[in-house]
């Protein structure tokens, strides 16, 4: 399991790593999320599309963690 931080709404949600010959990474999943009800897992998934947005505006701008202001 590995922490991924969501930034936006400043969280750390646990994920599962799947591995090289599992069913789940054959069909394209890289991590695997616990969710307590099809409500929580809606949010999770709008929240994961934002934090992706947001990184993939900066990555447009060439910006990064080592990028001086």
């Amino acid at each position: 399991m590995i922490p991924v931080v969501l930034a936006l709404v400043d969280k750390i949600i646990p994920a599962i790593v799947t591995t090289g010959d599992s069913q789940a990474k054959r069909e394209g999943n890289d991590l695997l999320f616990m969710c307590c009800s099809r409500e929580c897992a809606r949010l999770l998934k709008d929240a994961l599309q934002e934090e992706k947005e947001l990184f993939d505006e900066i990555r447009t701008l060439g910006l990064s963690a080592d990028t001086p202001p």
